[in-house]
This record gives structure tokens, C-alpha cells and sequence, in this order.
């Protein structure tokens, strides 16, 4: 970044589309917790990560780890690829069971909680998977289609990581 200097009286403007497909997602759904979260910063990965180390702390080490903050830390991590987001796309208890080798029947609990919190975004997937059975394609904000055959998983990605792309290009040309 220090190669690149602007003309005299100009500036270079760095934006960050950090948190872009979350965003996204929210304005698809307009899940009111998940909206509300985005808006104060809230950090949904870093509570699912306690509540699910609470409920099983074998998958960080043990009880001696559930405050430790670079075990919590990086569980954060494997929650936010192998939990969170991954149940906004789609996945199933059973996957993300396995994703974080943690026993379905310990999980199915939360999974039950993230999905009463996170309602809205659940009613949005029931709804577009509906949408896509009965016309084939699913399309994004912009208009543009996706058409199948699809898995369940690229039916809920497709628009999100379609209007993501639209986005983010549209920011880059202008």
C-alpha cells in the first residue's frame, strides 16, 4: 500500500467489505436479532462459541479451557466456519455435527436455540427453497438467475454470494 501514493490534493480511500455475505444475508432476511447484531457489533461467533464449549468443552480440551481466551479464540473460529455460517447456507444438524465432531444429540439443543434466535433467517430459507421447487431458479436483489438443478445448500448460497459479487464489482467499476 505505501507504493501507491495519491496525486497532490488527492486521497486513496481503502474500504473493507468486511462481513459482506453476513450483511447480506441480513438484508435478505431481515432477521431482527441477526440485523440488530450486525448494527452493535455484536459478535454471533463468539457466543455460539461459549454456549456450545459450555455444553460441550471436550471439543476444546476440557472445563480447564472454558476460560482460557486463545481456546475460546479459536474455537470462535471453527464456530464461525463449521456453525454459524454454515447453517445460514444450509447445513444440517448431522453436518455440522460432523464438522465439529461433536455428537448430534449434544447439538440438537442449540441447534434448535440458534434457529428460534435466528427465525427470520430460517423462515427466509424455508421460503426460497419453496420459491426454487416451484420455478427452478432462485435470483438475486439484482434480478439475475440461478437455475437448477441445485443442491439445497447452493439454492441458499446462490443469491447471497451472487448479490455479494454483483456488489462488490459494481463497487470496483465505479
Amino acid at each position: 500500500r505505501r507504493l501507491i501514493k495519491p496525486r497532490k490534493g488527492r486521497v486513496i480511500l481503502s474500504i473493507d467489505y468486511g462481513q459482506i455475505e453476513a450483511r447480506v444475508i441480513a438484508m435478505y432476511t431481515r432477521d431482527k436479532v441477526f440485523c440488530k447484531a450486525l448494527w452493535e457489533r455484536y459478535d454471533v461467533h463468539g457466543e455460539w462459541a461459549e454456549r456450545i464449549a459450555y455444553e460441550y468443552p471436550a471439543r476444546i480440551g476440557g472445563k480447564k479451557f472454558l476460560k482460557d481466551k486463545k481456546a475460546l479464540k479459536d474455537f470462535r473460529t471453527d464456530i464461525k466456519n463449521q456453525w454459524t455460517f454454515p447453517l445460514f447456507f444450509g447445513a444440517s444438524l448431522a453436518s455440522v455435527s460432523r464438522y465439529l465432531k461433536i455428537p448430534e444429540d449434544v447439538l440438537k439443543p442449540l441447534y434448535e436455540e440458534f434457529w428460534k434466535t435466528f427465525e427470520g433467517v430460517k423462515t427466509w430459507q424455508d421460503e426460497l427453497v419453496k420459491f426454487y421447487e416451484k420455478n427452478g431458479y432462485v435470483e438475486t436483489y439484482t434480478g439475475r438467475r440461478r437455475y437448477g438443478p441445485m443442491s439445497l445448500n447452493k439454492v441458499i448460497n446462490s443469491p447471497v454470494q451472487g448479490f455479494t459479487c454483483e456488489f462488490v464489482l459494481d463497487g470496483m467499476c465505479r
